[in-house]
């Protein structure tokens, strides 16, 4: 299909990686051919680190406005911020050699935390459902919170693809608190957290 043709497209982090490769390897690549209007990061905690794939992917695709969607901008340290500001295209803030030497050397983290809230104020739009409009009337209006308990006996089958994941997931885990890299392995922990809910809730 042509791009040209439609007025949004979505895609998925796979798919970016996926396309980059074949841009890397001088193939066709739709999505890093086109000079984009806008590309807006859904998720956009999923490049917080300045060294992985999704980030380069996310860096190297051309547009003239970048938006940044997250809950989460800040999972385990300042340092995390740095490639989101980068993919906007901040000038200074998103050079590796200021924020190195500003945010992570030499400024205590109180100064450091201060100095990126003067960086976020004037392009950052949060969010809460506290939020209201200028006559006060609040952006959100939530229906009223409504918990059911449901417990779920699961049978012989389903507790046996359960268990299978369980296990697997459960060897990964074991795997990086031998290697001593649990620490650095958060958004993997999470991960595996969420295949055990999916498996369990289908």
């Amino acid at each position: 299909a042509d791009f040209q043709d439609y007025d949004v497209i979505l895609t998925t982090y796979g798919i970016l990686e996926s396309e980059y490769s074949d841009h890397l390897n001088k193939k066709e690549s739709q999505l890093f051919s086109c000079e984009w209007f806008r590309v807006i990061l859904d998720e956009a905690h999923y490049i917080k680190g300045r060294q992985t794939k999704t980030t380069k992917e996310a860096h190297a695709l051309g547009s003239e406005y970048r938006w940044c969607l997250t809950g989460t901008p800040l999972q385990n340290n300042l340092d995390d911020m740095f490639s989101l500001l980068q993919f906007l295209r901040l000038d200074t803030w998103g050079e590796y050699f200021w924020w190195n030497t500003y945010i992570n050397k030499y400024t205590s983290h109180d100064e450091a935390a201060k100095l990126i809230r003067g960086i976020l104020k004037p392009i950052i739009l949060r969010r809460t459902k506290k939020s209201t409009y200028l006559d006060g009337t609040n952006i959100l209006e939530l229906p009223k919170k409504e918990i059911n308990n449901v417990f779920v006996k699961l049978t012989h089958e389903e507790r046996a693809i359960y268990n299978g994941f369980f296990q697997g997931s459960k060897k990964q885990f074991n795997e990086m608190v031998s290697s001593g890299t649990l620490q650095y392995e958060y958004a993997h922990v999470f991960e595996l957290l969420i295949r055990l809910r999916q498996v369990w809730d289908h």
